[in-house]
């Protein structure tokens, strides 16, 4: 049986990023036995509804590579990489981080939600054909990394007698990232890993199925399945709650026409949003991992950003009181 990791998404975005933030936060998950940091991506970054007005975005690979220099056990993951690079350019990013970091690379890579991004570079195939770059991109990747001297021919890209060294240490796994019925069905097809973000319980339970179906079908093994919920630890509960812009996240939750709706067809209150959101005790937030475990999940990463004010005391209380409590 696949090992349980805990990993936590950390602050390189909006109004509390902070180079103490992600160095000193870092090195303090990988004290507290953290398996794993995640680094979101964009190139013009368009802050969600519910995370305020501030564009600030730290290039996910800066982020990564000073990261590396600074822990030793650590993996570093994308959360995710969308296709706005030339995959060539991306393969030399994630190898050079790997070799810098000894190994520790995740790959988390996804389609790409957000138009104006590959408006700006002028890769408009990229947003209409976004299963066919990513699948290119994979493709290019994984050869990138195993093969001296290599080619490409495809719908997208093209290219002859091409290499990338350094070489990866070891394998960098390959997670799709995404939460819709397509993401999970690509996951299934030709990732090593499958991560959704927010979803909410009954619809993560139904893309479990979905997943270990469709692999099998492929005549390949499951995914690592991963999970990012929101995440608001607290001594207090109702603090924790009253942190967690609940409103925001029901109205967010609402837009998402593929999940399994609650009761009545709409997200109404906090109780329909179990798996989206972690907030309470430390009790109560082992008490959700315990769920997503039980339902398939080997990667939780927890997501502070709407308690990134809080950067130290939430990460204080996962380490000394979530974490040696969770299954692993």
């Amino acid at each position: 049986m696949e090992k349980q990791k805990y990993g936590i998404l950390l602050p390189n975005f909006g109004e509390h990023a902070s180079v103490e933030k992600l160095v000193e936060g870092t090195k303090k998950a990988e004290k507290y036995g953290i398996d794993s940091v995640w680094i979101r991506d964009h190139l013009i970054f368009q802050p969600h509804g519910m995370e305020g007005q501030d564009t600030t975005h730290v290039d996910t690979f800066a982020v990564l590579a000073g990261l590396a220099t600074v822990t030793k056990k650590i993996e570093l993951g994308t959360a995710v990489a969308i296709p706005v690079r030339h995959p060539l350019h991306l393969a030399h990013q994630f190898a050079s981080l790997d070799w810098m970091a000894g190994g520790r690379t995740i790959c988390g890579i996804g389609a790409g939600n957000f138009k104006h991004e590959f408006d700006a570079i002028e890769f408009s195939p990229g947003y209409e054909n976004r299963k066919g770059v990513v699948r290119e991109n994979v493709d290019i990747l994984r050869a990138a990394w195993t093969e001296d001297i290599f080619s490409h021919h495809g719908d997208v890209f093209n290219f002859d007698d091409v290499w990338i060294s350094p070489k990866p240490v070891k394998d960098i796994p390959i997670w799709y990232g995404g939460s819709t019925p397509l993401a999970v069905s690509w996951a299934a097809e030709f990732c090593d890993g499958w991560l959704p973000g927010r979803i909410n319980m009954p619809t993560f339970v139904k893309a479990i199925a979905k997943l270990e179906r469709e692999a099998k079908e492929h005549g390949r093994p499951r995914p690592t399945v991963g999970a990012v919920p929101i995440t608001s630890p607290d001594e207090d509960r109702q603090k924790a709650l009253d942190s967690s812009n609940i409103d925001g996240l029901l109205a967010s939750s609402n837009k998402r026409d593929r999940w399994v709706k609650p009761e009545g067809g709409k997200f109404t209150k906090v109780e329909d949003l179990e798996g989206v959101l972690l907030a309470g005790t430390p009790e109560d937030i082992v008490e959700g991992v315990e769920k997503f475990v039980d339902n398939g999940m080997n990667h939780l990463v927890f997501d502070l950003r709407m308690r990134f004010d809080d950067w130290d005391y939430c990460l204080d209380l996962l380490g000394q009181d979530v974490l040696p409590n969770c299954p692993r």
